[in-house]
């Protein structure tokens, strides 16, 4: 006990000043922060170390792409320190600050978004979807119109002979650029009364497609190429007139109007002319003139 009671000052002493050197190594260490400042900014206020030594704050542009905000600009004088945060010079705001992207930041503004294409000419078919079911193209649709036809044949005298009533036209087509494209169709006409007979005409069309814009949305649209065709004639009794069935490769053209009244549909008016080989050796005009529908995918 004696021994004990004769150290106790000296040990006492020596706890008191390591305790005093950590208070004051922690002081040094540490910095005065204001965490009350709105979304987290520091907050001016006054150092609570009234012996630190006054210094100047660093002025800087925060980079947008680092996710600071806000610069820290001000002097510590007389112990006393300011925070500036998105204020003043090089301020960011919020955490997406307008910048330049020439120094690497991220620009707040949208760029212009390209006009959307029609069906066709600076349109020339819409190309949402470069899909078509022809090969070598893209901006594929379908169609289908309906209307009526017109024989170029030979009519015997005291005989009635119609023209087909109906016709029908299905097709599918695409493009090679805004301009030209290929379309490949079917198209069959209704049974005509001719030569106290009937007359039937069929045939698969494959043409390469020119297009011209008149307006925004109005295209005139060309057609030339070729048509596989089948033909049937029959003739009444004792009527001397070819009769039987042919087929044939023959020379068409056509022309058109479409109308684009949304990104994928459009209305079509068309006519066009088939060289088609009917009994008898002979080759003959059938015309055709429909109104439908086109769908771009």
């Amino acid at each position: 006990m004696n021994v004990i009671h004769r150290h106790s000052p000296r040990v006492i002493a020596a706890a008191v000043l390591a305790l005093a050197a950590a208070h004051a190594q922690a002081q040094v260490g540490a910095t005065p922060t204001d965490n009350s400042g709105a979304g987290g900014m520091q907050s001016p206020g006054t150092s609570t170390y009234p012996n630190a030594t006054p210094a100047t704050g660093g002025t800087g542009s925060m980079d947008a792409q680092q996710g600071t905000t806000g610069a820290n600009s001000g002097t510590a004088a007389d112990g006393v320190s300011t925070n500036q945060a998105d204020q003043g010079m090089g301020s960011q705001p919020g955490s997406m600050g307008a910048s330049d992207t020439a120094g690497g930041r991220y620009s707040t503004e949208l760029s212009t978004l390209p006009s959307e294409p029609t069906a066709a000419g600076p349109g020339a078919g819409y190309a949402g979807s470069g899909y078509s079911w022809l090969p070598y193209t893209t901006s594929g649709y379908v169609g289908l119109s309906v209307g009526a036809g017109d024989v170029d044949d030979e009519c015997l005298p005291g005989q009635d002979c119609e023209d087909p009533d109906g016709a029908i036209h299905v097709y599918t087509g695409g493009l090679f650029n805004p301009n030209f494209g290929l379309q490949l169709g079917y198209f069959r006409l209704n049974d005509a009364e001719r030569n106290g007979g009937k007359t039937k005409i069929s045939g698969v069309n494959l043409v390469v497609t020119g297009i011209a814009p008149l307006t925004s949305t109005l295209n005139l649209v060309g057609r030339v190429g070729g048509t596989y065709g089948w033909t049937d004639v029959s003739a009444g009794p004792g009527i001397v007139a070819a009769r039987g069935d042919e087929t044939g490769f023959g020379a068409s053209y056509g022309a058109g109007l479409a109308w684009d009244f949304n990104r994928n549909w459009s209305v079509t008016l068309d006519w066009d002319r088939h060289h088609m080989k009917f009994p008898g050796d002979d080759k003959k005009n059938v015309d055709v003139a429909t109104v439908g529908f086109k769908y771009r995918f």
